[in-house]
């Protein structure tokens, strides 16, 4: 696994060089980052970013990006694949965007039910074809 964590300036750098380019914006309290971007089968480009944040800031950005916004969300199963096995708290939110209807980038993001904990920022792929 190539998971980065490293100085916060840098890795604050790292993530929003990720989540930029599919419009999503972090939190000004976003903070102790760590992104994985090891290679994940079969998504092209797949990375995982996680930091702490406030949830109701970063349903926000969710919002912002034109992503559907969902409470109390159930994960499936390519969601959890991306999510590299990540455990969804009870009662979080789950905000999704496709791009270019399935042929570009996507992202899945799960946000805590409290008011402020561990974001995850899933970013793939999907495969051609799909």
């Amino acid at each position: 696994m190539e998971t980065e964590s490293t100085a916060p300036g840098d890795a604050r750098a790292v993530a929003v060089s990720l989540l930029e380019p599919v419009g999503l914006a972090l939190p000004a309290d976003a903070r102790d980052f760590t992104v994985d971007r090891s290679p994940l089968e079969p998504f092209r480009n797949a990375s995982l970013t996680t930091f702490t944040a406030g949830s109701a800031e970063m349903t926000a950005a969710c919002e912002a990006a034109g992503a559907v916004v969902a409470p109390d969300a159930r994960i499936g199963a390519q969601d959890a694949k991306v999510l590299r096995g990540v455990q969804v708290e009870e009662g979080s939110t789950l905000c999704s965007k496709d791009s270019d209807y399935g042929r570009g980038p996507a992202f899945r993001v799960v946000i805590p039910p409290a008011e402020t904990g561990t974001v995850h920022v899933a970013l793939y792929q999907l495969p051609a074809g799909r």
